[in-house]
This record gives structure tokens, sequence and C-alpha cells, in this order.
């Protein structure tokens, strides 16, 4: 069997921080397992060196190199439509079985490839696209909301993070299976380390309390937030972030000086899986205080709500509609606070230090909650029961 993924980044290093895309690489392992032949057609928007192809661990490697030019909405328009025409025609020629697509700016180009080869597609949709978009330009909004429509008949399945997200599909006659974004149980916990130990492989006191953030910076990650709550807890309070891209890391760390908390914050770049694994195992908690507005991230279940849970953190999470129904409701491993509060990020942060044994039981509802509903292993399952491509 052969199969084509259209992935908006690199399946084994993404733009800021060296990674796998996890949530492709989940289905790539499914169809690897079946014997089936993987052919990834990826677009990257920025510069790297990697090759145009390559073969690796078993799957063919596509890369066009392609990034945004300048301008306003006209130009982006012949962008994608250059894009479309070309991702269409390499996942054409990998003559597939079956044509898998994340991002709403690809799903154009694969909806074409399925149709004219007579293939399923299927549509990983991991946010509320048009509702990202809105974000920044709402008329493409429109535009990205018509697409994800008119592709609608050609899209055999669609695979999301939250029941919101799911409704939207369902309502415009597509099967929908929720698939949450998290890794799987054993590329866990063979990293995992006491605590003690992680916090004196990074230098820092075993009776300190650590607030832990692991992955993607922007702007609305709630690390300002977390910046200004560090100085309102006790001093043995620390702040350990490990991401980037870099000069997110030195924007933190450029607040942390200003707010006199520079010397209780320690900033690493992005590490590998097993490394970020043993970093987040000196998390006393973890930090999801996300400080966005907009459909997005009310609905959005990001990559560190899991990646907590299979370390059985308890943590902190913005009141958000999705997050506080997983976290908070479901797996009751969580506190939540209003987005970008972060007076009240710095109460959940004391009420979790001065109560040990809120810790404890919050961080068991993790560790049962992940193994039983929300690991990868659990996600693999969801994929192949959805259709015969996984099976």
């Amino acid at each position: 069997m052969q199969a084509a993924f259209a992935l908006p980044t690199d399946l084994f290093g993404q733009r800021s921080l060296p990674i796998p895309a996890f949530r492709a690489l989940r289905m790539v392992d499914v169809l690897r397992a079946k014997r089936a032949r993987v052919h990834m057609v990826e677009w990257l928007r920025w510069p790297t060196d990697l090759s145009a192809q390559e073969a690796r661990d078993g799957v063919t490697l596509e890369r066009l190199m392609r990034p945004v030019p300048p301008g306003g909405a006209l130009a982006r328009v012949q962008f994608l439509r250059d894009l479309t025409r070309d991702v269409a025609w390499a996942l054409e020629q990998a003559k597939p079985e079956g044509i898998v697509v994340q991002d709403g700016e690809l799903l154009t180009a694969a909806a074409q490839a399925a149709g004219r080869l007579r293939v399923p597609l299927f549509y990983d949709s991991q946010e509320h696209w048009p509702g990202m978009v809105r974000e920044e330009h709402p008329l493409e909004a429109l535009a990205y909301d018509l697409l994800e429509r008119r592709a609608a008949r050609r899209i055999t399945h669609v695979y999301t993070v939250s029941e919101p997200i799911a409704a939207r599909f369902r309502r415009i006659g597509v099967p929908v299976s929720l698939v949450f974004n998290s890794r799987d149980t054993a590329d866990i916990l063979p990293h995992v380390v006491p605590r003690e130990e992680a916090k004196r492989a990074l230098g820092l006191p075993e009776d300190s309390f650590v607030l832990g953030f692991s992955g993607s910076i922007t702007p609305d990650s709630g690390l300002e937030q977390a910046v200004e709550a560090l100085r309102d807890l006790p001093p043995e309070a620390r702040l350990v972030v490990i991401g980037g891209p870099q000069e997110e890391l030195a924007r933190i760390g450029g607040l942390a000086e200003q707010r006199g908390v520079r010397d209780r914050t320690l900033l690493l770049p992005g590490r590998s899986p097993a490394e970020s694994v043993r970093v987040g195992c000196a998390f006393d908690v973890g930090l999801l205080a996300l400080a966005g507005r907009g459909l997005n991230y009310a609905y959005r279940a990001p990559y560190k709500l899991f990646e907590y849970m299979g370390l059985g953190l308890p943590f902190i999470v913005s009141d958000y509609p999705e997050m506080r129904r997983v976290a908070v409701e479901d797996a009751r491993c969580a506190m939540s606070v209003p987005p970008g509060d972060a007076p009240a990020l710095a109460d959940a942060a004391r009420k979790l230090r001065e109560a040990p044994g809120l810790r404890e039981e919050l961080a068991a509802n993790a560790r049962a909650a992940f193994a039983s509903r929300y690991s990868g292993e659990r996600q693999k399952e969801t994929l192949r029961a959805s259709h015969p491509f996984w099976r």
C-alpha cells in the first residue's frame, strides 16, 4: 500500500524546536505497522539546510521550500494558488491509495489530488483553521471557511482535537473522530527520572518549587504573566522554560531581568524528545496558562496538555472551554485561571505549593487519565477504528 501526506512542516524537525511533528508521526507509525509505503510532501516556509528529497526511516520526504512572499492579500492568493498546484502535482506523482493532509492551506491541493486519483482523503484538522486565520486576516478567514466547505465533498474522514471543531465538520456532513495531540506512553516512560534528580541536573535546589513550560513560545504563551506571577511567589519558586524559538527565549529573559526575577528563571533551548521529558520531570507544576483570544484558543487542545498529563504533572490551564473540559472536568488534573491573568496565576501556583496533597492527587489523576483515554496508544486505536485505510 502507498500513502501520501501533505504536511506544513518537516516530519522529523519543526521550525522552532528540534522535535518531530508528533501527530503526523503517529499516523505514519500506524501505516508503517501495516507495511505501507509513505510519501511525505512537505511545505517548508522558512530557511533550511534540509535537502529537497530524502528517504528516512522508511519515509520518502519531498520538500517544497517556499517562503510566503511579502505583500497583501492579493500576493498571498497568488502564492497559495501556485503552492496548491505544485503540492497537488507532487501528491499525484506518488500514486497513493489514500491521502492525508494537515493544515487548511494545503487542503485544496490534497482534495484536488484525491479527486483526480479517486482515492480517500483524510483531513487532520488540529485547529479551528478559519478561527486561527481570523485573528490576523478576517477576510481570508471567510475564504478558508468556504474552501473547507467546498473540500468537504472530497473528505472521507476528519480527525480533530476537540468536540466543538468536530461538531462544525459534522454539520457539513463529514465523519469525524477525536484524536488528541499526545505521545505514546512508551516514548515517555523510559526517560522519566525522579524529580530530585531532574532538579539537580538543572542546577536547581531540591526544595525549589518549579513552575515549568515546555514547547513552542509565542506572545500568547502566557510566559509574560508567568514572569509577573513569579514576582509574587516565595523566593524558592522558580520558572523553567524549555522551548523556542531563541528570540522568544531572549525576550522572556529580558522581561525577567526587568522584573527582578532573572536569577529565578531558567531558560533552555528546545532539546530532543527524550531530554525534554527529563527536563519536564523537574517541574512541580506545568504551565499552560495561555493568553490568546478567539475561537482557535477557545476550542484548542494543545500538545502540552497531554505532555504534562503523560508526565504525571499537576498543571495550570487557561479557562478556555475545551482545555477546561479535558484537564479540569474530565481528567481532574489541573486548575484553571482566566487567560492572561497574572494575579490569578500566582494565586493558583501558591495554592498548589501550599498543598502537596492536592498536587499528588492531581498528578495521580493525570497519570490515570493519560493511560486510559489520552495516551498516543489510545489515539492509534481511534485511528484504526475509523477507516480500513489505517488497519
